[in-house]
């Protein structure tokens, strides 16, 4: 993860909430990261009821 995220930090905000700083990342980083976050979007957990 290093090589992909060199800038990644992470840090709690005054209210103790957990940040994540992705910082610079190439553009082919950018867009395995937007695949994968839209993967997780459409992607119900196992188990999960998604009847209304």
């Amino acid at each position: 993860m290093a090589r992909d995220f060199p800038y990644l930090r992470a840090d709690l905000n005054a209210f103790g909430h957990g940040l994540v700083e992705l910082g610079r990342v190439s553009p082919s980083t950018a867009e395995h990261l937007a695949k994968l976050l839209r993967l997780a979007l459409t992607t119900t957990p196992e188990g999960e009821d998604t009847t209304p």
